[in-house]
This record gives C-alpha cells, sequence and structure tokens, in this order.
C-alpha cells in the first residue's frame, strides 16, 4: 500500500491484497496524476473510496503497458457506502483517465467519478494499439464528462454500462467489440441521465460473435438522450 498523495511514474508493479480502512485500497494519487505501466490490482480492499486506487485533487492517471504485458485491476472493492462493491478507480473530484500503449488494459472492475466540474477519457493509441477491455456498470458524478473513443481497440464485456448522472459527450471510433453474453437486451451501455451526446467516427468498425450479429440491432447502445441530442 502507497499513500501521501502520490505522483508520478509507477512500473512494472503487482499490488494484491492490500487493505486501508480510508480511501485507496493499493494507491492514493494526488496532485497532477500518475502514470502506471505494465501495473496488476488484485483483491485490494479500501473502507473508505477508490478499491485499488483513489485519484484525489482533479488527478489525471494514465494506463498504459508496454508489448506482451498488460495493466489490470481484477477484484478490487470498495465499502464506504456500507456495502462492498467492486471498483478500480475512484475519482473524487474529476479529473481524467487516459488509456494507452501496446499492451492490453484489463478494467474488470468498474471506476467511479465522485464530483468535479470535469471528466474526460480517451484513447490514444500514439504508442501502440492495445486493447482496453472494460467491464462493470461504471459511474460518473461530475457536472460534464467526455469520453472519447475515436481510435484504438475497445472491447466491451457484457455486463459493461456508462452512467451519468449529468451532461456526457461519448464520441466512439476505432474497433469496438462487444461481448453479448448474457447481456441484457434493456441495458444500455451508455445512460445519459443528464442528456448529451454521441457521436462515432465514419471509420468505426463494431463486433460481435457471428452468431449473434443479426440480433445486434437490438440491443440498446444508448438511453436519455432527447431526440435533439441524438
Amino acid at each position: 500500500y502507497l499513500g501521501g498523495n502520490l505522483s508520478g511514474d509507477i512500473s512494472n508493479s503487482s499490488f494484491k491484497f492490500n487493505f486501508t480502512g480510508g480511501n485507496g485500497g493499493a494507491l492514493y494519487i494526488g496532485g497532477a496524476g500518475a502514470t502506471i505501466s505494465n501495473g496488476t490490482f488484485t483483491n485490494n480492499n479500501a473502507g473508505g473510496n477508490g478499491g485499488a486506487i483513489y485519484a484525489d485533487s482533479a488527478a489525471v492517471i494514465t494506463l498504459t503497458a508496454t508489448k506482451g504485458n498488460s495493466t489490470s485491476f481484477t477484484g478490487n472493492n470498495h465499502n464506504s457506502s456500507g456495502t462492498s462493491t467492486l471498483n478500480s478507480i475512484y475519482f473524487n473530484n474529476g479529473g481524467g483517465l487516459n488509456v494507452s500503449g501496446a499492451g492490453d488494459i484489463w478494467i474488470y472492475d468498474p471506476i467511479f467519478v465522485g464530483g468535479g466540474t470535469s471528466f474526460s477519457m480517451q484513447r490514444n493509441t500514439s504508442a501502440g494499439d492495445g486493447v482496453l477491455h472494460w467491464s462493470g456498470v461504471n459511474h460518473i458524478n461530475s457536472a460534464m464528462s467526455n469520453i472519447n473513443f475515436a481510435s484504438g481497440q475497445t472491447q466491451f464485456q457484457s455486463d459493461f454500462s456508462l452512467v451519468a448522472s449529468s451532461t456526457m459527450v461519448v464520441n466512439l471510433g476505432g474497433t469496438l467489440s462487444v461481448d453479448m453474453g448474457d447481456r441484457l437486451e434493456s441495458t444500455a451501455m451508455f445512460k445519459f441521465d443528464g442528456g448529451g451526446n454521441l457521436t462515432h467516427s465514419s471509420g468505426m468498425v463494431v463486433g460481435a460473435p457471428r452468431s449473434l450479429l443479426p440480433h445486434f440491432g437490438t440491443y440498446l447502445v444508448a438511453a436519455g438522450m432527447t431526440p435533439s441530442d441524438a
């Protein structure tokens, strides 16, 4: 466990079975933020917020991995509400999440943005085109959020959804894969509780299991947008 408003680069590290009664089961990051490369976060727990990482002061977290390696979050929990729930990164005051690198990024535990004026999430393929695997029910409670998947490879797991309480702008592009699995048709992948819009690039490619492709159009991609937002 590392705390005390850390910032900077954290490379080739594994954090397993750490616990804190406060915030950030493995890391407490403040300042400008941190870059995490080839990191493994497994079964960390926080009595407060941030099962694996607590990001304070609008910190920006960059997750990256070199070719043949990965950065992953699995089995991390926080308990601030009195109920243990899966969580990878808790952003306390907005900030941002950047995903890059030639290796894969596995966010199997959801992210949570607790507040702030703005939050952004960006895909960057300048250092390679690894796959982002994203899972769980993710929540954004900042006043404004911008989610940009204009490039890169992203695989949404069957239980993935992103729920924003305020205005959210989502730009989809690159190569997107959707694991239908046991996904409910009525569960939106992107839920705009505070309004917003969803756009896509002309070169976007969407993939799904061959047996389910004829039914892909029956799955709900977005909910909560008014006709003027679409």
